[in-house]
């Protein structure tokens, strides 16, 4: 047999894993929201960034001056978020840096962001940026002229910046996680008010109903509902002791009866009659009705008045048809031939 889940414990978990599952999704997705905004955010400044600082690079390249771009990096150390910063030509030299260890490298040897974001197209002389989502930084790269030099024209290189994203977003991804962690309370709470109220006002009156219904079914016929409120399941309870009350008294109608008809059995000197209401069995020693069928020459056969007989007078059609009825195997037991005599009409299956 397949179990059910109580009433009290569906709703309130299945609102608890639906509200997990709208969860999960809007954390995901407020989530990704957040880093796109703040890569976007970081574009946008490192481009303004990019935007000032190269065209004064570039001028101090052209004047030739001696460790170009130093008092430029010495500022920069003050932008929030701006990990690093450094000057390279074509060939991945770095000429100055925010960072002074970095100096006279290769910027492959000291960060994997711009030799991945450098060796993407070496014709293309736009403005590139590249994302590593894992340590949450972003890396933009602006092409920038390095001065004329006497051997040839104009070295190209580039200007690379390092913004620390997510420590730019930290805030706000905390913002978010309390946030979440406050509505995950609130869920709980009102999954916990769920399951209160339906036991309450459900759970605890259907099984006190069911209870109720057992034991009317047992016999029990002075059990009744408790009855509290004015909704469904209180006139549900009315109903269910409305009918205990009939059933009571119908009884009481059949015991009645019952006491009458054994009453006149045994007052006439014929038996003894007993029916059991509660089984519906009924036993008797009616050994006259056998006798008479060894000496009788007739049997007149009183027709039983079905429309005076609803007030319980005998237990059943079947009974009476087994006591009083005239039988194929009662007549197989007459010594002779037995003249059967009935008013009409004849209730068939009843006295015959």
């Amino acid at each position: 047999m397949t179990r059910s889940i109580p009433l009290r414990y569906a709703l309130p978990f299945g609102f608890l894993a639906l509200s997990t599952v709208l969860m999960a999704l809007a954390y995901g997705l407020r989530h990704a929201e957040i880093v796109e905004r703040n890569e976007t955010l970081m574009r946008q400044r490192a481009a303004g960034l990019g935007a000032f600082i190269v065209p004064e690079l570039e001028e101090e390249f052209a004047r030739g001056a001696a460790n170009a771009g130093d008092p430029l990096f010495g500022r920069l150390h003050s932008i929030p978020h701006l990990k690093s910063a450094f000057v390279c030509d074509e060939s991945g030299l770095i000429l100055n840096a925010m960072l002074a260890e970095w100096r006279g490298r290769r910027y492959a040897e000291v960060a994997a962001g711009p030799a991945a974001l450098l060796a993407r197209d070496p014709g293309d002389r736009t403005v590139r940026f590249e994302y590593l989502e894992d340590r949450g930084r972003l890396w933009a790269a602006f092409p920038l002229s390095l001065g004329a030099t006497s051997a040839g024209p104009a070295r190209l290189g580039w200007y690379c910046t390092e913004s620390d994203v997510a420590a730019q977003m930290a805030p706000v991804i905390v913002a978010h996680h309390r946030g979440t962690v406050l509505i995950a309370g609130v869920i709980l709470i009102t999954c916990a008010g769920l399951w209160y109220y339906f036991d309450r006002t459900v759970t605890r009156r259907a099984t006190a109903l069911v209870a109720a219904t057992r034991a009317i079914s047992a016999g029990r016929l002075e059990t009744r509902a408790a009855v509290t409120g004015a909704d469904e399941f209180a006139q549900l309870g009315a109903a269910f002791n409305q009918m205990a009350d009939e059933l009571k008294a119908r009884e009481a109608t059949a015991r009645q009866f019952e006491r009458r008809a054994t009453d006149a059995i045994e007052a006439s000197g014929l038996g003894t009659w007993a029916w059991n209401i509660a089984t519906g069995d009924c036993a008797d020693n009616l050994g006259w009705v056998e006798d008479a069928v060894q000496w009788a020459d007739a049997f007149n056969v009183l027709r039983l008045q079905l429309e005076r007989m609803q007030k319980g007078y005998i237990p059943s059609l079947r009974e009476y048809n087994r006591v009083f009825g005239v039988s194929r195997e009662r007549l197989a037991r007459a010594p002779k031939d037995v003249l059967i005599l009935h008013p009409g009409p004849m209730n068939r299956g009843v006295e015959i």
